[in-house]
């Protein structure tokens, strides 16, 4: 009887190691490149989920931050490369980091993103570009914050004889401000002109806005 009761459970153990799942045999999924780091001027980056298998794993995206998109949500490894990209619409310029998670047949991979925000549309100048004509000296345009933050902001004409007043301030979320283009002609010769308003946002140059000055 005692035999009996061995042989019933080497029988058991052996059913227990045929029956289990198959997916403990088949590899982990990596990526390349394993980290995105992404920039105001390159937003977007390639991404593969491999495996050293023939078989089919499958992925689906478990976590995300608000401002990472990725172009499928879900499919299969060694199925080509996935998009992740960053929206930087309406972000004030900084650097932001989190990951994005992806749960696969044989476990979690986490893929560290980051993102260095420099040029910002969390502003508008309007209107941009601006155009000052031959019998205007002075013009009126607005800035408005269209981000969800507050910030300071400054503009520095790239020429002398361009000048606006206020030239800094801070804007709360939904703020919009009324300030004041002045052209000093007193210098300038009978043709057209250009100058840039260098727009920064708590320290970082975050926008141009072209004026045109016709003289």
């Amino acid at each position: 009887m005692k035999t009996m009761r061995h042989l019933l459970a080497a029988i058991i153990v052996v059913l227990i190691f045929s029956c289990q799942d198959d997916r403990i045999k088949l590899p982990p999924v990596m990526a390349s490149p394993s980290i995105v780091i992404l920039r105001s001027d390159y937003l977007e980056q390639y991404v593969d989920l491999f495996a050293s298998t023939s078989g089919t794993i499958h992925w689906q995206v478990i976590y995300k931050p608000e401002w990472v998109d990725v172009n499928h949500m879900s499919g299969v490894v060694n199925a080509g490369p996935i998009v992740i990209k960053a929206d930087i619409t309406g972000l004030l310029p900084q650097t932001l980091e989190d990951n994005v998670v992806f749960k696969t047949t044989t476990g979690d991979l986490t893929i560290p993103v980051k993102v260095t925000i420099t040029t910002s549309t969390a502003f508008k100048i309007s209107p941009s570009p601006m155009v000052v004509n031959f019998d205007e000296s002075t013009m009126k345009f607005t800035i408005s914050n269209v981000s969800t933050e507050s910030a300071t902001w400054q503009i520095t004409p790239s020429a002398a004889y361009v000048a606006v007043t206020p030239s800094y301030g801070s804007l709360n979320a939904g703020e919009t401000s009324t300030l004041t283009l002045d052209v000093d002609r007193s210098t300038l010769e009978a043709k057209t002109y250009s100058a840039v308003l260098d727009l920064r946002l708590d320290g970082y140059l975050a926008s141009e806005t072209t004026v045109t000055i016709n003289n």
